[in-house]
């Protein structure tokens, strides 16, 4: 599977994995697994890892429609990492097309670096 997530309830943290080729298809099916898991509540923060991630296969409108249906509560803060310039851009991208959402997305290089961030301030209830 391109697309995971773990929850880590008691730091109020979803952890999102991809790796290979992503697709639309990918991250819409990965929205659909967040959305059926019972432990997903809508205030959690987000730490996406692109890090594996080989190749990306999503147009820029089709990330336009997944910023717009974002499973996430606005204001909730949103971490994706990428080592690559093409896992980086990614992120840059969602992140652009997150703003209109009212979704704070940004995006690291490290992820040490990018989980210190997610937990510095109060989450959303």
């Amino acid at each position: 599977m391109a697309l995971s997530h773990a929850i880590d309830a008691s730091r109020r943290l979803v952890i999102s994995r991809a790796s290979g080729q992503l697709t639309e298809e990918d991250i819409r099916s990965g929205q659909a697994m967040l959305h059926g898991d019972p432990d997903f509540r809508r205030t959690f923060r987000q730490l996406v890892d692109l890090r594996a991630v080989d190749a990306v296969a999503v147009t820029v409108p089709g990330m336009a429609r997944i910023a717009a249906a974002s499973a996430f509560a606005p204001g909730v803060r949103r971490a994706f990492v990428g080592t690559s310039d093409v896992q980086y851009e990614l992120g840059v991208v969602f992140a652009a097309l997150s703003e209109p959402h009212r979704q704070i997305v940004h995006v690291f290089r490290e992820l040490l670096i990018a989980e210190a961030w997610l937990m510095e301030g109060r989450a959303p209830d």
